[in-house]
């Protein structure tokens, strides 16, 4: 069996995945990337990049590589009731430098990461790769065991494996990291249609009964449409005739008719749960967690992939000074989640309470809800709430040595 060595191995070719191994190799380490799809490949993924995205961007000298990729510009956020304004938020009072949302497919945003890694003779990516198994020296993980497509295994041994496989996570599973809470109040069933010209550049809330929805704007001249399903509406939905439940979509809102006329069955609706998950220790014997495999958040506050490369910028600066230090001690690794672990609960906190509202079942909180919002975003309170989740705070700095 061939053994390749390496510094680091990435688990997962996801943007935490990626942003770690671009970094890691700027910093002139030996990474390995493994990717289990054969290429980059995905929809309904995080395609919503928050103004805290592109702020940690610019921490680390990339935000002019983002910008360069194509993607729409979300100037907006609106929130409807009835098909009606209830009341809206401009991006510009959340963030100065990036006064927006930015819409971009994630084969995008990737392969314009990749390209860059591609630059570095330190960077190695392998798509169509499965983890097996660890490899283990003294109870402490020092490498996987991966399969390609051909069923061929190959040992990588590193000193350090990083788990960025998302929230299924097979490092996950393999180190037996264990959960602290998880939350999981329903389903975000998304579709997608042509945009409509009064729509376009605009994030969509609408708080309609029997369920919410969101609607948001898609590279370059679509919408994503995600319908907020409290738990068990989704199996009811399965069950339907598809008839019916192309009624069902019909009634929600007019924009909707004719795509539901022309749609030939459910493979056109892909579900999603909206399930949020924070793991009790991100590191230990030899695995590292970041992304969604250590703290997922919930699809319905497109917040996942700001918060997942959070943890990634994070994991490069602590990494490298675990590595540059005199004895190389893999336990100061738990300074990852020590450095952004709180933040990151407290934004878990304020998408768990959304989700009550978002989810509910309940006939006297679906009524006041609408009433509720729009008395907020005639105050500041919304935009100060906004900041604390969409935006990196004031005191987030990182090592100039990341940017190079």
């Amino acid at each position: 069996m061939e053994t390749i060595k390496q510094d680091v191995v990435i688990v997962g070719g996801g943007p935490a995945g990626m942003v770690l191994g671009l970094l890691l190799s700027r910093l002139n380490y030996h990474v390995m990337v493994i990717e289990k799809n054969e290429n980059f490949d995905r929809d309904y993924r995080g395609e919503v990049l928050q103004p805290r995205f592109m702020e940690l961007m610019q921490k680390v000298n990339l935000h002019q590589t983002i910008l360069e990729l194509p993607h729409t510009k979300i100037r907006s956020g609106h929130f409807y009731h009835n098909h009606k304004e209830i009341g809206r938020f401009p991006f510009h009072d959340l963030s100065h430098d990036f006064p927006f949302g930015m819409w971009m497919p994630q084969p995008i945003l990737l392969d314009g990461l990749h390209q860059k890694c591609r630059l570095n003779p330190h960077f190695k990516l392998l798509f169509g790769a499965h983890v097996k198994r660890f490899i283990y020296s003294d109870q402490q993980v020092t490498g996987i065991v991966i399969e390609d497509k051909e069923k061929k295994e190959t040992i990588i041994e590193a000193p350090l494996t990083v788990g960025a496989d998302g929230r299924f996570s097979t490092v996950k599973r393999l180190g037996k990291f264990e959960h602290e809470y998880e939350y999981y109040p329903g389903d975000i069933l998304w579709f997608t249609m042509p945009c409509p010209p009064d729509w376009k550049g605009k994030f969509q809330f609408h708080l309609d009964k029997p369920y919410p929805y969101l609607i948001l704007p898609k590279h370059p001249d679509a919408v994503q449409v995600g319908l907020a399903l409290p738990l068990g509406k989704l199996k009811q939905f399965k069950q339907m005739a598809f008839p019916t439940f192309k009624d069902h979509l019909k009634e929600l809102n007019p924009h909707f008719r004719e795509f539901a006329a022309t749609v030939p069955d459910f493979s056109s609706f892909v579900p999603l749960q909206a399930k949020t998950h924070y793991m009790k220790q991100w590191y230990k014997n030899g695995c590292l967690l970041i992304g969604d495999a250590a703290h997922c958040s919930s699809p319905a506050g497109a917040i996942g992939v700001s918060l997942a490369v959070t943890s990634a910028v994070i994991a490069a600066e602590v990494i490298h000074h675990t590595f540059q230090s005199t004895s190389l001690r893999l336990d100061q690794l738990h300074d990852v989640q020590a450095r952004c672990g709180e933040e990151i609960k407290r934004i878990h906190q304020i998408q768990n309470r959304l989700g009550n509202a978002l989810f509910s079942t309940s006939p006297f909180f679906q009524t006041i809800r609408p009433f509720v919002l729009s008395v907020l975003t005639r105050t500041s309170l919304i935009s100060v709430l906004l900041r604390k989740v969409v935006t990196l705070p004031a005191s987030f700095e990182v090592d100039s040595k990341l940017s190079r």
